[in-house]
């Protein structure tokens, strides 16, 4: 992958655009994602790699505890809602980030139109997803024809995209009109280039758009995998306790200040990207021009789709694959041991995921949270199948856990007072 993807990225950074996408204008709403490298896609995508690598983040560090202080709070409350509140946590995050946007439920409006909206994207980036991108011609029937028009989807999927990238970036424009917006990418990118030439605001807003597509399902999809994980490996869940509780002396919640100290949990993040891949096929590339690759000729326009599931459970590189442990991340000395091989879970080259930084700061500080505060086990409900059992499971480019009960406790009830102490401290600030 790295030979291709990074090594001759010139060649390989292209998209092939599916038909339902064309269908759906996704030009005036989908920008970064699919654009050819071109002038407009490297307007887009230098500001998301500006606003977005690491240094730039730690401002929005405090966001991220915040969301998690919540989510943990929320998970206490209503256990059994875990997978809803997964996803107000990965949706809501992004959106404080993005524009500033406090989102305090997954039914929220705007998290709803731009979920809508990349779902169809998302089935449209796997290879037929929709039977209109192996079928072309059937762009050209008619709306009423009932099964066979995809002209329903399309404008459902357009209108949706619109709402959701174009709302909120016109609501930061008005709340720095009035001296009330918040810190955000979209509120710092309005301020370095105003006055914007037109093209470059679609571009920048479009792009900023995208960092929901980028990371809220794919978020979403760790995070109920960590709690399957938790459930099916309780000597996991009961190291990574112990790691952190010899740090906090179960008198506070982890913080980022902590990470440095909190080996094992980051090795725990890692395992989780690679134990049960979110994207198993990635996301497909496409040559811009003609290329011979080890004798094989591969033609300009050619699909190219890294099978990111075989490379992260090659046996030579990670023994026994199918097992959780997060000791392949550390050293014999217990120290984290980052891993380059990793990085094919984002993507690669030029189109490597921007949002990437935002993914590792949300697992570790949410995971060292939960562990902290939760303890969570196996519930035999009746309502799901085994846990050794559960797959993954998905129906466009993100796969999922199958649906699984757990059960989601307090480790103490001082556990559970830290935390509703430390959320009503920061809804006061």
């Amino acid at each position: 992958m790295a030979a291709l993807f990074e090594r001759r990225g010139s060649k390989y950074s292209g998209r092939i655009v599916p038909a339902m996408l064309e269908l759906a204008r996704y030009d005036a709403w989908f920008i970064t994602v699919m654009q050819p490298n071109s002038q407009s896609w490297r307007t887009g995508r230098r500001s998301l790699d500006r606003k977005l690598h690491p240094k730039a983040l730690i401002r929005y560090q405090p966001t991220m505890e915040k969301k998690a202080r919540e989510f943990v709070k929320r998970l206490l409350l209503e256990p059994d809602n875990f997978v809803q509140h997964i996803q107000l946590l990965a949706g809501g995050s992004i959106m404080a980030i993005a524009y500033g946007q406090d989102v305090q439920s997954a039914d929220d409006e705007l998290l709803q139109d731009t979920k809508a909206a990349f779902n169809v994207a998302m089935v449209s980036l796997t290879p037929g997803g929709f039977l209109i991108d192996n079928l072309p011609f059937l762009r050209h029937i008619p709306a009423w024809v009932p099964y066979l028009s995809y002209r329903p989807i399309a404008r459902d999927a357009y209108n949706a995209g619109q709402r959701s990238f174009r709302g909120p970036w016109n609501a930061v424009k008005d709340e720095l009109a009035k001296g009330t917006a918040r810190q955000s990418v979209a509120r710092e990118e309005i301020l370095e280039h105003q006055p914007f030439e037109p093209e470059d605001e679609l571009y920048i807003a479009g792009a900023i758009g995208t960092m929901f597509a980028g990371g809220s399902d794919t978020t979403t999809s760790v995070f109920e995998t960590f709690f399957l994980m938790l459930a099916l490996y309780p000597d996991v869940q009961a190291r990574a306790q112990t790691e952190i509780d010899a740090i906090t002396g179960g008198e506070r919640l982890p913080s980022f200040a902590d990470r440095p100290v909190l080996p094992y949990i980051d090795a725990v993040c890692k395992e989780l990207l690679r134990w049960r891949v979110v994207t198993p096929l990635g996301a497909p590339h496409a040559t811009s021009e003609d290329d011979i690759y080890e004798g094989y000729f591969i033609p300009k326009g050619t699909l190219v789709i890294p099978n990111v599931w075989s490379m992260l459970n090659d046996p030579a590189v990670y023994p026994d694959p199918e097992t959780f442990n997060p000791e392949r991340f550390l050293t014999d000395d217990g120290q984290f041991k980052d891993d380059p091989g990793l990085g094919v879970v984002f993507g690669g080259g030029k189109r490597i995921c921007p949002g990437r930084f935002i993914v590792d700061n949300t697992l570790f500080i949410s995971i060292a949270m939960v562990l902290s505060v939760c303890a969570v086990g196996q519930k035999d409900d009746g309502k799901y199948g085994s846990l050794e059992r559960n797959e993954h499971m998905g129906s466009g480019l993100i796969c999922f856990p199958q649906p699984f009960s757990c059960t989601i406790v307090p480790r103490s009830k001082k556990a559970a007072e830290i935390v509703v102490s430390a959320v009503t401290e920061s809804s006061d600030q």
